[in-house]
C-alpha cells in the first residue's frame, strides 16, 4: 500500500527509561501494545515518527541510526522502545529536549513539508508531555492539521504510581478533554485505536489487530 503522507503517527516518550515507570505488569504489556498499532497502521500506509525525550543538553532534531547527537555521543535509550516495531522499521526518531515535541520548529516544518493533514498522538505522560504536545501542536499547525489523540495508547505514571488509572483509557479522555475544553473540537479529536484503523483502513472487514492480539494473549 503506498505511504499517505498526509497521516503521521507521533507515540511519545515510548522509551525504556519511562516503561519502568509504569510497574511491572504496564511495562510488558504497554510496549506490545503501541508496537502493535504501530504495525497496523503501518500495514496501511500510515508512518509512525517515534519521539524521544533527552533533555536541554541535546539538540532537538531528526536523527537516523545509530542514533546519535551531533557531537557523536549516544542518545540515551532511543533504540529502547518496543520490541520490535522501532529498531528494524523506523528510518528516523525525532528528539525534543521539552516536554512540548512542539517546542522547536523542526517538527512544525516537517509536518508542513509532507504537507501532513491528520496528526495521531499516542504515549507516556498523559498530564505532562502528552497534553503539552497536544497544546503545541495546536498552537504551531491546528490551522492546518487535525490533531486526533488515540486515548486508549496512552500510560501516566511515575515512579511505578499511577497518575492516571492505567486500565481506564476513559480516564485520560476525561482528563484531556476537560484540559483543552475550549479548543475547536473538529482540529482536535479523541479517537480509539479500533476507530483509527477503521476509518483510515481499508473497507473490508479486519482481522483482529496485532493492539488487540497482545492484550487477548496478556490476558490469558
Amino acid at each position: 500500500m503506498p505511504e499517505r503522507p498526509e497521516i503521521l503517527h507521533l507515540p511519545v516518550d515510548v522509551q525504556t527509561i519511562f516503561y519502568n515507570d509504569l510497574g511491572p505488569q504496564r511495562r510488558e504489556e504497554f510496549p506490545r501494545k503501541i508496537d502493535g498499532f504501530c504495525r497496523d497502521l503501518k500495514n496501511i500506509g500510515i508512518e509512525s515518527l517515534p519521539v524521544a525525550y533527552e533533555n536541554e543538553f541535546v539538540r532537538a532534531g531528526f536523527y537516523k541510526p545509530p542514533y546519535r547527537d551531533k557531537e557523536g555521543g549516544r542518545i540515551l535509550d532511543a533504540l529502547s522502545f518496543g520490541p520490535a516495531y522501532y529498531p528494524q522499521d523506523s528510518a528516523q526518531i525525532y528528539v525534543k529536549a521539552f516536554n512540548d515535541t512542539f517546542a522547536e520548529y523542526h517538527l512544525t516544518d516537517e509536518l508542513r513539508r509532507r504537507g501532513t493533514k491528520v496528526l495521531l498522538i499516542s504515549g507516556i505522560h498523559t498530564k505532562y508531555c502528552i497534553a503539552q504536545t497536544i497544546e503545541g501542536a495546536f498552537e504551531e499547525c491546528a490551522k492546518d492539521v487535525c490533531i486526533k489523540v488515540v486515548y486508549d495508547m496512552l500510560a501516566d505514571a511515575t515512579s511505578g504510581q499511577a497518575i492516571l488509572p492505567e486500565d481506564d483509557p476513559k480516564s485520560h479522555k476525561d482528563y484531556l478533554q476537560y484540559h483543552f475544553s475550549k479548543l475547536d473540537r473538529k482540529r482536535l479529536q479523541f479517537v480509539t485505536s479500533e476507530e483509527v484503523l477503521s476509518e483510515y483502513g481499508q473497507t473490508a472487514p479486519r482481522p483482529q489487530t496485532s493492539a488487540k492480539r497482545s492484550a487477548a494473549s496478556h490476558d490469558r
